[in-house]
């Protein structure tokens, strides 16, 4: 059973915490999570899915993580695999 509506409340959640308490370093990273569940919820979630890694890549270069920046080009690149599109993803991951 796939409980995506209950994931979504608790990612919602964990980053408005995180925006809210100054705990922000995790935000990138649950970014890339509410990024992922939208895009395996439905095909509506998709352009959501796409503006919340988007986000999460800006986050992850505001910080100068690498890694998070990473992990979010390469979620990135396998959404748009999916959607047989190209918005520019494989150019972020080979400029980080």
């Amino acid at each position: 059973m796939r409980r995506f509506d209950e994931a979504l409340v608790i990612v919602d959640e964990a980053i408005h915490l995180a925006n809210g308490s100054g705990a922000a370093l995790e935000l990138a990273e649950l970014l890339r999570i509410q990024a992922e569940i939208l895009a395996e919820k439905s095909q509506l979630g998709s352009h959501c899915a796409i503006n919340a890694i988007r986000r999460s890549l800006e986050v992850g270069k505001q910080q100068a993580a690498l890694a998070y920046q990473l992990r979010s080009a390469t979620t990135f690149a396998r959404l748009e695999d999916r959607q047989g599109r190209d918005h520019g993803a494989r150019a972020i991951v080979r400029s980080i």
